[in-house]
Formats: structure tokens, sequence, C-alpha cells
């Protein structure tokens, strides 16, 4: 239940420590229980993580971020479609590790899981702050551990959940002032800066932001202000953002016209969209915020973070393209929706029976009790994840050759197994792009035709977007001839979408690339991968490109052979893509 009263502003350090209700010895049971499932939540997400292989995407944005530190150009040396802050703040773990001296991977892992404690503590404060009984406060405390913890799995260390980290304090703190429990003004602005960052890592969660403000306002009581404290300095954080992106990294925008033109191609049909599961889970969510027996303040609470989990859901569906980790951010709220539902009708201070206490806390543990068999069922799934076979193979091709270079050619908008490995050996990328990211979505009417093998365009026929980039990645190969060369071939079935162009005859329509691809001699398969090791330097032609800079630092990247003889895993989402291959999903934007 939450709190009637209204109190006087405060900031949650002052908060932490004030005697709200009821004697210390009636609050010392709950504070030992939260601790414990604290302690149990993240030592299961520690060892995980600690056990598990870097995402492919934070992989390529550790290397992006080190290119930028080097001397590239963002968006022209390094290629990404995406906005550049993700970029910065890795390149801030970058330059960390390098000043301190620190293994790359293992500082940002460990960054991100302080963050998530970090975060855990601050919101069982702000849980506290707002609902005055101790089971409630111990149902929430330990949803809120568990959905940044052990439920982030494949998403560790995306933006969605680096986001999720960054709102969630935020949301909190706008449910305390809708309970008449609001943060002191210097306590609200912190988090919202922390929240406009979060909001700003992509466009689409914007509509998160706005349900949320909009929530705040009709609940106010009269007269309203429609600009608060957080809510301007929000606005504030993200127009400084988009104002030193115009004035400091203008080719953005560029890139960002292209990707509007090409992704649309690989967007989903909505029949497939309107069959995700995470739409039933929000009517279900609609139907208990429209006809459960909720107290006054405890809807508008629910509602406002009911109006974030929307926000978000409609972020991940106007991406259209329903990938898991997309929906990340919404299945937080959605949790913490419905554990604040649940709480709301956890009243300490007038259940009178004892039945009835004894019923709420029964229904608690076993709530409680759940979560932790899922958190352990995340982490064996966790460690042993379907494609961890490529990223091992592949680790062991490049240290035995002793790669200090490579690149992919394959069909698929993503990264993997390339990332997380050049991450973690220090070898250098040959291209600005992380991937043929682009090609999909060229392709894609002839990719929904269905077909293993798809048929390309010749040079004479390819639109103006297409030639340039298909100029880009041979004047990339000719100017840094890599070590190493994965390639996808097509394979030998495919379901409508999975087929592929030919990558080596498509690229040796260029005399530069067929002299260079005949320097290249076939080393062995990995899985889908054919890898191609160069043994003869021959050249390309006089045009070579535009250099690139070595964009990792070996010193700050290197990372020796695991010291156990078992396999480590790899913290990716485990379910087939395409043909008989098993490999992770899509990097994307």
């Amino acid at each position: 239940m939450v709190r009637r009263h209204r109190a006087d502003r405060q900031s949650i350090v002052d908060y932490i420590g004030e005697d709200l209700m009821g004697s210390a010895a009636e609050r010392r049971p709950a504070l030992v229980a939260w601790f414990a499932i604290w302690t149990v939540l993240t030592a299961f997400s520690g060892t995980a993580v600690a056990a598990a292989w870097m995402n492919h995407d934070v992989g390529w944005y550790l290397y992006a971020g080190g290119a930028w530190l080097n001397g590239a150009v963002l968006y022209r040396d390094v290629v990404d479609p995406n906005p550049p802050l993700i970029i910065a703040l890795m390149a801030a773990v970058v330059w960390s590790a390098r000043v301190l001296g620190l293994r790359l991977t293992t500082l940002f892992q460990t960054a991100v899981f302080v963050a998530c404690t970090a975060v855990t503590g601050c919101a069982a404060a702000l849980v506290r702050r707002i609902y005055s009984a101790e089971t409630a406060r111990l149902l929430l405390s330990a949803s809120i551990a568990f959905l940044l913890l052990p439920l982030a799995g494949a998403d560790y260390g995306q933006r969605e959940h680096l986001a999720t980290l960054l709102v969630l304090p935020y949301a909190l703190g706008s449910a305390a002032r809708i309970a008449a429990r609001p943060l002191s003004p210097r306590a609200e602005l912190a988090l919202a800066v922390l929240a406009g960052a979060g909001f700003a890592l992509k466009p689409h969660f914007l509509l998160a932001w706005i349900g949320l403000e909009a929530v705040k306002f009709v609940s106010q009581e009269r007269p309203r202000a429609l600009l608060t404290p957080g809510a301007v300095a929000i606005a504030a954080v993200l127009l400084s953002y988009w104002l030193a992106v115009l004035v400091f990294v203008p080719q953005y925008f560029d890139v960002a016209s292209d990707v509007m033109r090409v992704y649309r191609g690989l967007n989903a049909p909505a029949a497939t969209l309107l069959r995700l599961p995470d739409i039933r889970v929000w009517v279900v969510g609609a139907l208990v915020l429209a006809l459960a027996p909720l107290p006054r303040v405890d809807r508008r609470i629910c509602l406002g973070i009911f109006a974030v989990c929307t926000g978000f859901l409609a972020a991940a569906l106007s991406q259209q393209k329903g990938w898991g980790y997309h929906l990340y951010p919404f299945r937080v709220f959605a949790g913490l929706f419905f554990a604040m539902a649940i709480a709301a009708n956890v009243h300490d201070g007038r259940a009178s029976m004892r039945f009835v206490r004894a019923l709420q806390r029964a229904v608690t543990a076993a709530i409680i009790a759940a979560l932790m068999l899922a958190a352990w069922k995340y982490r064996k799934e966790i460690m042993r994840p379907s494609g961890i076979e490529q990223v091992e193979l592949l680790e062991a091709l490049v240290r035995r050759e002793r790669v200090d270079s490579m690149a992919m050619l394959s069909m698929r908008t993503m990264v993997f197994p390339a990332f997380p490995i050049v991450t973690y050996t220090g070898a250098s990328w040959a291209m600005r792009h992380n991937s043929l990211w682009f090609l999909p979505g060229l392709y894609a009417e002839q990719l929904r035709a269905g077909g293993p093998e798809i048929p390309w365009r010749a040079l004479h026929a390819m639109d103006p977007l297409e030639r340039r980039y298909f100029e880009e990645i041979v004047a990339d190969l000719c100017a840094h001839p890599p070590r190493l060369l994965l390639v996808e071939p097509p394979p030998a079935w495919a379901r409508p979408g999975g087929g592929s162009i030919d990558l080596v005859e498509y690229y040796q329509q260029d005399e530069r690339f067929a002299r260079l691809f005949a320097g290249y001699r076939l080393n062995e398969q990995l899985g889908p991968f054919s890898a191609y090791l160069r043994r003869n330097d021959l050249p390309c032609s006089a045009d070579q490109g535009i250099p690139q800079p070595p964009l990792i630092s070996p010193v700050s990247a290197a990372r020796p052979a695991p010291d156990r003889p078992h396999a480590r895993s790899t913290c990716i989402r485990a379910h087939p893509v395409r043909g008989e291959s098993s490999l992770p999903p899509s990097h994307n934007p």
C-alpha cells in the first residue's frame, strides 16, 4: 500500500536512514530478507557474466569507441547505423581501461554489474519511500533486482539494458511524486539527467518519457505544472545532445538517411509483430489497470509505470523488427507494473486478521521463490548457449595463426562471431562497417521471394546507394587486406528471408577484389562460415581506399587463454537464425 500522508521533500540519502514505520525490530527481518535475496540474485548474475563471452554488439561498440580515441572519424572511418552516444560511452570505458591498465572486457562487464547493483539499491530506497508495507517493499525490491540482473541475460550491456538502468530510478522518483512523497529538487534533477541520457540512447525511447510525463501531469493536484524540474532537465539533456551531434558529428545524419532507406526492407510484417507474446502481456496489464480494485493513489502510480512500459513497447514496435532485445525495457517495466499491482493490495497497516497477513506473506514468498528459480534457469541457459562453438573455434584460429586483422562478409545484419572475438584478441578490423548491414535491405524483395541463393545485381544495374556501399567495402579491404577473411556462403536450405547472395562472386565483379581474393586460401569451416587466410600478398589496383588507424590497442584488449579447461559461454540469446546454423540474433539499430 502506498503511503497516504504527505511529507517534506527529502533526498534519497536523507530518506534511507529515516524511521518511517514501526520499530527497528519489525523492519529488521524484512531488511535481512531483502539483503539475502539481493545477494543470491547478484551472485547468480555475477557468476554467469564472469563466465560468459561479451555480447557481440557490445564488443563492436567498444571497438568503435577505441577507434574514435585513436583518431578515426565517426561515420566515415567507423560507420554504424546508430546515434553516437553509445560510442561515446564506450570510448569512456576504453579510455579508463587504458589509463588504469585493466583488461577492457573485464572492466566493462564489471562496470555494468556495479551499475546494476547500485541501481537496485537506489530503487530499493525509492520503493521504501513510496510503500509503507514491509511485505510490499520486499516484493518490489526483489522483483527489481531480478529484472535488472538475471533477466538481462543476452541483453547484458546492450543499449536497451543501459537505458533501463538509467531510466528506472527516475520512473520510481516520479512514482514518489505521484504518491505525494516527492524527492528534493536536487535529487530529482540528478535522476532526470541520468534518465535523459537513457532516453537519448535511441530516439524511439522518447515515447516512454512522453507517456510518463503525461501521467504525472494529470495526477498532480491543481494548479498543474506541465514542466516539472525533472521534465525540464530531461528536455535540456536531449536538446544539448542532439545539438552536439549536429555540430560535432553532422555526418551521422547522412548515415541515418541511408538507414531509413535500407532498414525498411528488414521490417517484419505487422501480423508477426502482433503475434509477439509481449502484446498479450500488455493487454493483460491494461485489463488489470482497468478492472483490478486498486486504491486511488496506487492506481495512479501503476498508471505511470504502465505508461512507461507502453512507451517502450511502442518504441520496440516502431522499429518494426520484433527482435528480443528491443523488448527488454518493456519487459522490465511490465514486470515492475505487475509487482506494483500486487503490492497495492498488501496492507500491513490495515490487515488486522492474522491469516490475511499470513496469506499476503505466503504469496510474496511464492513470487520471490519463482524469481529465484527463474534466475537459476537463466544462469544455466546462459552457460550453455547455441553458437558458442563458432566463437571458441574462431578464437582458437585467431590465436593459433596469430591473426592481427580480420573482416567478415555475411548477408546477416550482425557482427557475430567476428565480435566479440576482435575485442578480446586485439585484432584490428579491416572495414569501416561492422557488417554488410545494408545488403539485406537492398535485396529485401529477393530475400522474401525465398530460396537459399538469390541473384545479385551487376555493377551497371546498381543504384547509387548500393554502388557506394559496394565501393566502400572493396576499398577498405584493399586498403588493409585482412589476415583472416570470414565468408558465409549461401546455405544449402533457407526459409523465406534467410537466403544469401554469393558474396565472393558479388564482390569479384570488381577486379580489385578479384585480385585480392586470389591471395587467400581456405583454411577451415567454422560452422556456416568459411575461414580464408591470406597466403599471397597480391596487390589490389592503385585505388587503395581510405586508410584506417589501428582500432584497439592490443595491450588494452588482449585476453589470455582461459585458465580452466571447460568451455566459456557467450552472452547471446540461443535460437536458430537461418537454415541449419544456430547463431544469435542480428545486430541492428
